[in-house]
């Protein structure tokens, strides 16, 4: 069996290495090939390889019964850039071809080549003027390297385009699994996933190769995160709703109980013989009633909406948990970067800044593929850039949440509603989930200052009974074991100064179509999870992997609309287990 993503051209009879046979001959679109089984790549150190070949002559291969002459090489396969790059035998000068090819082969579990998995035809692909051994990636940490070794191409994302990418990465040193597919058109409300939904950016640059100044389709792929927000509550209260008790402690009992005592006092200084101050005894009568109904479990009462929304919001009876909290983040997706790399200016604004600078010995070094500055003879010399290790999360912070972003929160404010929304859309709500929920349109300034411009989506952006509850995935921090000691799973990243090669071609090819990079999602945190790219659907799907000594959690998003066959109801309706995904191996 073999899957087929149409191209745009047409094709003729071809014969791959015997796996498949003759494919037939007519015109029409043309077909990437690729076997419905894993494509194993290598880990070593840390950095992920697969066996490829890369041809310029793309054209002449394709259509005819030609097999690739050249030796499978190591190559590199990487989302996070756009172009496809070959490795030169000697150019003087980089040359763009319009019709390359790629074949990508097995990796044995003795790391030598394996038989063919998947062939791509007609691709774009630039011949670089740098050779296999000066094309390689490489990392030094306390005097030990680990490296790719000569690298026969990049492989850059966009000759994905067509594909469902599925990666499993081993949790050290191994085989890691990749899968390519055809696009899945399942609603996101069926994927058993945590599905986070991204537009490709890019493509708004031109880059001059020898003669020609060629442009790339829009192909990286980034997601929204906060870092550092104050752990999950959920994380080990999912149970059944006791009788007349909410599921989830939203609201804090020492927050409620100052606010009694507060309220009291400022009942005792006023005068209730004194005209003035009586309509303010009625008001603080009304709330501390409001107060104890809500530090009583049976008490079954309606509120009006604007005086328990006014009551929360000015005493803060919220856990903290549940209010916005962390450093909103934009990450790049990257396949090739070994670490989580942070930009200097995203872990200068996360708590202790020290821990952002290091000493020069204990600085990581990093060489990226490419990478390079020429000499005076013309030739190119690597530029190794270098990064601090630090760690994400404690005991009381979780370490890092992708989570899916409408057009209106940011993702801090985001996932703090989602969990309200967890929390509290459990069927009826009471008092208390009433409490927990926020509505910005009990009053007329609040719906002004924050909602006046989402248009006909105002309650999206200001009602927690009405928005899609979106999905996310936490990682690192607090880990919940029942009868353990507390632990902690820190996430390891890297800071690199914001002008790190990276970073810095990332945002210049995303000036006109998106928010600055604030670091990169790489391996060490894509190891954590079992990861998806669904290009053509423009769609992240997560799950976390099975590891009892690692915190990590994925939430399925919650969403109704009059055409949502997802919904059981005619409400917005949290399940009973909140959404929460069960881990995969």
């Amino acid at each position: 069996m073999r899957h087929r993503a149409p191209f745009t051209r047409c094709w003729f009879p071809l014969r791959w290495l015997g796996l498949w046979g003759s494919l037939g001959v007519g015109c029409e679109p043309q077909q990437d090939l690729f076997l419905p089984t894993d494509i194993h790549g290598r880990v070593q150190g840390g950095l992920l390889t697969f066996y490829g070949k890369l041809a310029t002559d793309g054209e002449g291969l394709c259509e005819e019964n030609v097999d690739v002459a050249s030796p499978a090489e190591q190559v590199l396969l990487d989302v996070g850039t756009p172009l496809l790059v070959k490795a030169g035998t000697g150019l003087t000068e980089s040359q763009a071809f319009p019709r390359g090819l790629l074949q990508l082969h097995n990796t044995l579990p003795d790391g030598q080549v394996g038989s063919a998995r998947a062939r791509f035809c007609d691709l774009p692909m630039v011949e670089s003027s740098l050779t296999a051994q000066d094309l390689l990636m490489s990392r030094t940490e306390n005097g030990r390297r680990a490296s790719t070794g000569p690298l026969g191409g990049v492989l850059g994302g966009a000759f994905l385009s067509r594909s469902h990418m599925q990666l499993r990465l081993p949790r050290s040193d191994g085989l890691a699994d990749l899968r390519l597919r055809q696009s899945d058109v399942t609603q996101s409300c069926q994927v058993d996933a945590a599905v986070l939904p991204f537009a490709l950016l890019g493509g708004d640059l031109r880059v001059s190769v020898g003669a020609a100044l060629i442009t790339s389709p829009p192909s990286r792929v980034t997601v929204a995160a906060c870092a550092e927000p104050l752990a999950d509550p959920l994380t080990v209260q999912v149970r059944p709703p006791q009788a007349g008790t909410s599921s989830v402690a939203c609201l804090d009992s020492l927050a409620m109980a100052r606010a009694v005592a507060e309220v009291m006092r400022n009942i005792s200084l006023l005068d209730p013989a004194k005209p003035e101050d009586r309509s303010q005894i009625v008001r603080l009568e009304s709330w501390h009633e409001l107060l104890t109904c809500l530090q009583d479990p049976t008490c079954q009462r309606e509120a009006n909406g604007a005086e328990l929304g006014d009551l929360v919001s000015m005493l803060r009876l919220r856990h903290p948990s549940y209010e916005d909290s962390g450093v909103n983040l934009r990450l790049l997706v990257s396949t090739s970067i070994p670490d989580l790399l942070l930009s200097e200016s995203a872990c200068l604004r996360l708590a202790n800044p020290a821990r952002c600078r290091c000493a020069e010995p204990d600085r990581v070094t990093l060489q990226l593929p490419g990478v390079s500055q020429v000499d005076e003879n013309g030739k190119p010399v690597p530029t190794p850039e270098t990064g601090c290790r630090m760690t994400l999360g404690s005991a009381e912070r979780a370490a890092l949440v992708l989570i899916a972003r409408g057009t209106h929160l940011s993702p801090c404010a985001e996932l703090a509603r989602s969990r309200r929304q967890r929390a509290s859309l459990r069927g009826t709500p009471d008092l208390r989930d009433e409490a927990c929920l926020e509505n910005l349109e009990r009053q007329s300034e609040l719906l002004t200052r924050r909602c006046g411009y989402t248009g006909r989506e105002v309650s999206q952006a200001c009602d927690d009974h009405l928005a899609p509850v979106q999905a996310f995935v936490e990682l690192g921090g607090p880990v919940a074991a029942a009868g353990q000691p507390p632990l902690t799973d820190p996430l390891e990243a890297l800071v690199v100064p914001d002008g790190t090669s990276v970073l810095r071609a990332t945002n210049t090819d995303l000036r006109n179509t998106g928010a600055k990079i604030d670091g990169v999602l790489g391996l060490s945190a894509l190891a954590r999870l079992q990861t998806g790219i669904d290009f053509p659907q423009q769609r992240l799907t997560l799950q976390c992997r099975c590891d009892p000594g690692a915190a990590c959690q994925a939430m399925r998003g919650v969403t109704y609309t009059d055409v949502d066959s997802c919904s059981p109801a005619e409400q917005l309706l949290v399940p009973g287990n909140l959404g929460r995904l069960d881990c995969r191996p």
